[in-house]
């Protein structure tokens, strides 16, 4: 007898497949295999299953708690103090744009200082005097209108 393992299919075994035919292995000169007793040709050499599950059941993580923060306290909405248009007039009268530098725009406070402070310089030439009241009553008017937008901004009414 010859070996199962010497077996190499031919080109004739190989129509097999084309024609949609599916060999066994006793086709193809395999020996055939013995059954273990009591288990017959359907039902395989494993005994049935007792419960059927299908094929593919998505993946289910198990519950999990949120994780929680022991400390955690409300939110609470900060609380800014109001921009006195007062305070920036009266700083401006003595330091133009001090008023609008404690309003909260230093630009143009620093700018109307330093326009000012150009202007006595130029008060050797007549035109020098001119700006210096005009930087100066800028300044006051600047300081309060950037106190009261602050205060609006922020949802206070002054």
């Amino acid at each position: 007898m010859s070996d199962p393992n010497d077996h190499v299919p031919s080109s004739d075994d190989l129509g097999y497949f084309r024609d949609g035919f599916i060999p066994s292995s006793e086709d193809l000169g395999y020996p055939r295999r013995h059954r273990a007793e009591g288990h017959s040709a359907q039902q395989g050499p494993y005994p049935p299953a007792q419960h059927q599950q299908p094929y593919h059941q998505p993946y289910q993580q198990p519950y999990q708690q949120p994780y929680q923060q022991p400390y955690q306290q409300p939110y609470q909405q900060m609380m800014v103090a109001p921009k006195s248009p007062g305070v920036a007039v009266l700083a401006s009268f003595f330091i133009p744009g001090l008023g609008s530098m404690i309003s909260g725009r230093g630009g143009i406070g620093a700018l109307i200082l330093c326009l000012y402070f150009v202007s006595w310089m130029l008060t050797i030439v007549v035109i020098g005097f001119v700006g210096v009241i005009g930087f100066w009553v800028w300044g006051m008017i600047q300081g309060y209108a950037d106190a009261v937008a602050w205060n609006r901004a922020h949802g206070i009414i002054s």
